[in-house]
């Protein structure tokens, strides 16, 4: 009898969190269609709220728009794969969890190339650049593709989930760790590790 009681507590427990995981999934896809329509005003009902605190949504906007519609870039990003879910954990009046996303940007600096610069001179600048992505992205994540001057970036990213309520998801991604600081003023330390 009591194997039986166990098995029905572990069925409702693994159902609930399949539920959480569906619904931090269907969330972080909606907040992740929106950055690529660049609705950002509307993607920003998916922010943790916290991140207000540090940086107001006007000075945000300005950024997102500033770096998103420049006409010197282009980027195209996949639709995300989320995957590695931790368990959910409530942390005073607020549930947690933690994941990891994956996309693939492809991005081109439009004009970067003049006819004016040298073939030496290009491939410098190619060399500089995926030098640099390599560092954020690291080595093996990021190719360049000569004909199309597209950089491809493979970019895997932790993402902490927030909510009140377990209903309505809230997202702040790690983009690296200097970062951790200034997430820890409103995401609990233990997250951030």
């Amino acid at each position: 009898m009591k194997k039986i009681v166990w098995a029905f507590l572990l069925l409702i427990a693994t159902h609930g969190y399949g539920q959480d995981v569906k619904r931090i999934t269907d969330d972080y896809n909606a907040y992740s269609k929106l950055l690529a329509e660049k609705s950002f005003e509307k993607a920003f009902d998916y922010l943790n709220p916290g991140i207000f605190d540090i940086a107001p949504k006007a000075q945000l906007l300005e950024v997102m728009n500033q770096t998103l519609n420049n006409p010197a870039i282009t980027l195209e990003v996949s639709n995300p794969e989320v995957s590695e879910f931790s368990e959910v954990k409530k942390i005073g009046e607020t549930y947690y969890v933690k994941f990891k996303t994956f996309n693939i940007i492809k991005m081109k600096f439009n004009g970067l190339f003049g006819s004016d610069k040298t073939p030496e001179e290009i491939q410098a600048t190619t060399q500089k650049m995926k030098e640099s992505f390599d560092a954020k992205f690291g080595a093996g994540n990021v190719s360049y593709d000569e004909k199309t001057q597209f950089f491809q970036i493979k970019a895997t990213k932790p993402v902490i989930a927030s909510s009140a309520d377990k209903t309505s998801w809230k997202f702040i991604t790690i983009d690296d760790d200097s970062q951790k600081p200034m997430l820890s003023q409103f995401i609990p330390a233990e997250l951030l590790n």
